[in-house]
């Protein structure tokens, strides 16, 4: 079910809808945790795990626990006997949410409920299973408005018409029942066992804090979960080293407020590693146990190894790593490209080849390591050793994360497409093929057609040029790689030009040691109008996208790597592109970043969005940027570990003027461990900064909405505004704001720091800090206001 981005991507599908391939609904996000449930307790009110710890019983019978199983649901769920339950979510929620469920009923007659309301348990949206019909019974969406506890039986109001339920009321398994919020078109939809079943728009209620659950005799439910949009939904499965089964002698590094307040946030390995945490192998013997939770075929390890030779060169076997699976004696064989000095690629080995050459020693800490994994996939329930052998001398071994994938076969020739290998192409690895590429793009242009680049690995000594309206399709991220051989500010990478050019499925690396001073390759553009950018996979490059006055664009289902700058950048006059489902890990400076700098007259960039993003452990910048332009949208992104500036942020520095932002929405992201310490500010996870704009005497940032984002676990502050005498910031409306925590024992859930100019508004904001919940040290010079904020904010 793709849902929740119609509101914001329906423009975009219109200015595509001239392009083959694209009008298929873009992938759907990945869900964040708001509550969950799988009633595997002791008793309701006994035991080591008693279910009265998180639900409490609010009318009638209490739950009974069941443990007898209906397939596939073997283990215990609960059954309602004329009774009443609710459980509070982990934060009140005001964007987009799916409340899901599985229900079943053993006889006819019985009504089964599942809602969602304010924290006053008066008001909500419900979803009814009756099965009073028998057969598969009835279903529909309903309202309730009530001032006594709620009961089993209340009717509430039905807002649509009740329909069959395409699920045998006793047929197991369970049935999967959903409802769905779309904050923004106050839209509820109702899906059984992912058909939809009822829609209707009712403008009511906004806000939600509880969970409650209602039946009576002989209706089961299991695997409660509310969740809201966030982040990218990828194919893999990220594990973080600190959370594995470590050995004998292992250390774990991590950021906690008492380093955090010692080191500042210095530029160390743990303040750039993914979960601010890592492990360390010390010594031979030492290991990390991994369990799978998901079928895998592949492997990628996020590490450090010591920057000496052979181990900071792209020739060479790199420092070995052994790798084991369950209780196997023997290592598993590694399928993995190794670049010998004389340029040839060595694909087998027994060992992960863990090499660092990016040559940007103390600055950019994490390497990624990425392979096969021989011998039988990887299922549920395996276990993934990663071991230091007699031989293995890359001593120490600093682990941060692996990422374990099941990759499907290689995809196939497109129609209308021309294969590289017929101009000549080898993609042995060896050869330079950028010339053959090239003419096959340029016989594409000439014949109608496009370009085909089949597995293998080609090697290529320049940017290839793409003109309007060709398409490059490759075998797939993990088929079709493409590596520059030469130090260059545009080898390798695609320049994307006129209307209609796009690339798809290959992975862009580079052959040579590469650093921020000689770094090169990227996708480029001036002007490309309808141009699209599709599961491509790019590493150790100056950026992943630097877009200028490109417009209609649409860059979706990428992995941007150890970049030396941004990770996807749109700048100067871009308009209406769409950056959708990426992952960006290791980025030199923003991960994403949409701006509009001055010295470019044709105008800032406007009206695009960034949504359901996932961007961590930068090594420089922030998660994401957006310095000027009107009407661009960041919306249930997920970011995290930011290393030296705020997770999200709004710069308007006076080094590079930019135009004004104005109109901008921020809403539903979530925001993990955000904040950095550049300069010793000590910046917030949302981070402001007005010096300067176009034309300067006016507001630069104003107009821009904050609605329903949640910061947990900050390192400094909140919601920030930088220690600068800076321009005015008005019309700035902060909206269901979480603040959750932050690293330093004093922190601030909103500061407006000292020079700040201008008003904002604070309303219905959740704060739970160590410090304060709003502190202004700017108050001759900036106003707040507000209400309905938790605890009541004080604006002197």
């Amino acid at each position: 079910m793709n849902i929740h981005m119609t509101k914001y991507l329906s423009g975009l599908f219109v200015v595509l809808i001239g392009f083959c391939g694209l009008l298929q609904p873009v992938q759907a996000q990945q869900p964040q945790s708001i509550f969950g449930d799988g009633f595997d307790y002791s008793g309701w009110n006994s035991g080591a795990t008693k279910m009265s710890n998180v639900w409490s019983a609010v009318s009638g019978t209490t739950p009974t626990l069941v443990t007898n199983g209906i397939a596939p649901n073997p283990a215990t769920y609960i059954t309602l006997g004329n009774g009443v339950i609710s459980a509070n979510l982990s934060r009140t929620l005001t964007t987009d949410w799916t409340l899901s469920m599985s229900v079943l009923h053993t006889a006819a007659s019985r009504s089964q409920k599942v809602s969602l309301f304010n924290a006053a348990g008066t008001q909500g949206y419900g979803l009814v299973w009756n099965s009073s019909t028998g057969g598969n019974g009835l279903v529909n969406i309903v309202k309730y408005n009530v001032t006594a506890p709620l009961l089993y039986n209340t009717a509430g109001t039905s807002l649509t018409t009740a329909v069959n339920s395409g699920h045998g009321i006793t047929n197991a398994p369970f049935a999967l029942i959903q409802l769905m919020w779309e904050s923004d078109t106050h839209t509820l939809t109702l899906y059984v066992d992912g058909v939809q079943k009822g829609s209707v728009v009712d403008t009511a209620y906004a806000s939600f804090s509880k969970i409650f659950v209602a039946g009576n005799t002989s209706g089961w439910f299991d695997n409660a979960s509310v969740t809201t949009p966030g982040g990218a939904l990828v194919p893999f499965v990220t594990y973080e080293a600190e959370a594995a089964t470590k050995s004998a002698g292992v250390t774990t590094t991590a950021l906690t407020s008492a380093n955090l307040v010692s080191t500042g946030t210095s530029d160390v390995p743990m303040v750039e590693a993914s979960g601010r945490a890592y492990a360390s192998l010390t010594a031979s013997g030492q290991s990390l146990t991994f369990n799978v939770v998901k079928a895998a075929n592949t492997i990628v390890v996020r590490h450090r190894v010591p920057y000496v030779s052979p181990y900071n060169t792209k020739a060479g076997p790199g420092a070995s790593l052994h790798l084991y699976v369950n209780s196997e004696a023997t290592p598993r064989t590694i399928a993995q490209v190794v670049l010998t000095a004389a340029g040839e690629a060595l694909t087998g080995n027994n060992y992960l080849a863990l090499s660092s050459y990016h040559n940007q020693t103390n600055t950019a800490y994490w390497e990624e390591t990425r392979a096969w994994i021989g011998g039988a996939g990887l299922n549920p329930g395996d276990t993934v050793k990663l071991k230091v052998d007699a031989g293995d001398a890359g001593i120490p071994y600093d682990i941060d994360c692996i990422d374990l994938e099941l990759v499907g076969a290689a995809l196939a020739q497109p129609a209308n497409t021309l294969s590289v290998l017929s101009y000549g192409a080898l993609g042995d690895g060896v050869h330079d093929d950028k010339a053959s590429i090239q003419s096959c793009i340029n016989a594409a242009q000439t014949m109608g057609k496009n370009v085909w680049i089949p597995s293998g690995m080609f090697n290529i000594s320049g940017q290839l040029v793409l003109p309007g309206g060709v398409k490059v399709f490759g075998a797939g991220m993990w088929y079709t790689e493409i590596y520059g051989t030469v130090v260059s500010s545009t080898c390798p990478g695609f320049s994307l030009n006129g209307t209609g050019s796009e690339v798809h499925d290959l992975y862009i690396d580079s052959a040579v040691s590469t650093s921020r001073a000689n770094s090169g390759g990227k996708f480029s553009g001036t002007t490309p109008n309808f141009w699209v950018i599709e599961n491509v996979w790019m590493t150790h490059s100056s950026l992943f996208c630097w877009m200028d006055s490109a417009n209609n664009g649409l860059v979706r289902s990428c992995r941007s790597r150890f970049t030396y700058a941004d990770g996807i950048h749109l700048d100067t006059h871009c308009a209406t592109n769409t950056i959708v489902n990426c992952h960006v890990r290791g980025a030199g400076d923003d991960g994403i970043a949409v701006l509009s700098d001055t010295k470019y007259t044709n105008g800032p960039s406007h009206d695009n969005i960034v949504i359901y993003n996932t961007v961590v452990a930068n090594w420089f910048g922030s998660n994401c940027s957006l310095d000027g332009g009107y009407n661009n949208l960041i919306a249930y992104n997920y970011f995290a570990d930011s290393c030296l500036s705020g997770s999200f942020i709004i710069n308007m520095t006076s080094a590079y003027p930019k135009y004004n932002t104005t109109g901008a929405t921020i809403e539903g992201n979530t925001i993990v461990r955000g904040g950095g310490n550049t300069g010793g500010q000590k910046r917030g996870a949302i981070w402001l900064l007005a010096t300067t704009g176009s034309p300067t005497n006016s507001p630069v940032i104003t107009g821009v909405t904050f609605n329903g984002n949640y910061l947990t676990n900050s390192l400094w502050r909140g919601v920030h505004y930088a220690n600068v005498t800076g321009n005015q910031t008005t019309s700035v409306t902060y909206s269901n704001t979480t603040i959750s925590g932050t690293m330093d024992p004093a922190g601030v859930g909103f500061l407006i720091g000292i020079g700040a100019k201008g008003a904002g508004a604070f309303n219905n904001n959740t704060v739970s800090v160590p410090g304060n919940a709003y502190t202004n040290y700017s108050t001759a010079t900036f106003t707040g206001s507000g209400s309905g904020n938790v605890p009541t904010f004080l604006f002197p």
